[in-house]
């Protein structure tokens, strides 16, 4: 009796297991086979219309750059591993890959040599991911000091190949149709100017170049009818 029971706990066990994993895998395959949303969300419904009045954000919500001396164990130590996200969305994996695999397959690191641009990179460990999976070349842009420091010593490895910029990105002069692919993971929420945000990116890629931004809340500078 006790075998049986223990049999079936193991089988339900397993087969949990099974169906949880098969759920993310699933998932995983949604998000790295993106579909065309061009011709999702144009039109406003009565709420969102409202939204757009009542809730135009004023210059004081916008997010402070107040973590210049900080570091991340600083900020996000207490409960958070530098490869947790904490964007809104469901940013699967399959099981045992790494916590930025889709960003990987996201971005298309194919060709050697290729050119990354890191805007808001924290204490580097996507940069540090990206890189020692390929040979690109990634610049990455933070607006501290301290984890500027600490992202140079991580990349010291890399001979070159993954550089650091301080500078507050909304500043940020970059060259046109240099890289090739931009992404902002956690980060975007701290722009002033989001249509100026975007404006610089489309222009620093090259031709059939990718953005990929992962943001926390929402974006509701940007919504607009128009957009």
């Amino acid at each position: 009796m006790l075998g049986a029971a223990f049999l079936a706990i193991t089988a339900i066990a397993i087969g949990l297991f099974a169906a949880y994993n098969l759920f993310h895998y699933i998932l995983y395959l949604l998000v790295i086979h993106p579909k065309d949303a061009s011709n999702i969300g144009h039109a406003l419904n009565a709420f969102e219309q409202r939204q757009l009045v009542e809730w135009t954000p004023k210059a004081e919500d916008f997010l402070k750059h107040d973590d210049e001396q900080r570091t991340y164990d600083d900020v996000f130590g207490p409960y958070r591993s530098e490869y947790d996200n904490y964007s809104t969305c469901v940013f699967p994996r399959a099981i045992f890959t790494h916590p930025y695999e889709s960003d990987y397959a996201l971005l298309k690191p194919v060709q050697q040599g290729m050119r990354f641009l890191d805007l808001g990179c924290g204490s580097g460990a996507a940069a540090d991911y990206l890189a020692s999976r390929c040979n690109v070349e990634i610049v990455c842009v933070t607006n501290s000091t301290v984890q500027a420091d600490i992202c140079r010593r991580k990349f010291e490895k890399f001979n070159g190949r993954v550089q650091v910029i301080v500078s507050d990105f909304d500043y940020l002069e970059l060259a046109d149709r240099h890289f090739d692919a931009i992404y902002a993971f956690e980060s975007i929420g701290y722009t002033k100017d989001l249509d100026a945000w975007l404006a610089r990116c489309w222009r620093s890629l090259k031709p059939g170049g990718r953005l990929l931004i992962r943001s926390p809340g929402s974006l509701d500078a940007c919504r607009r009818e128009h957009d």
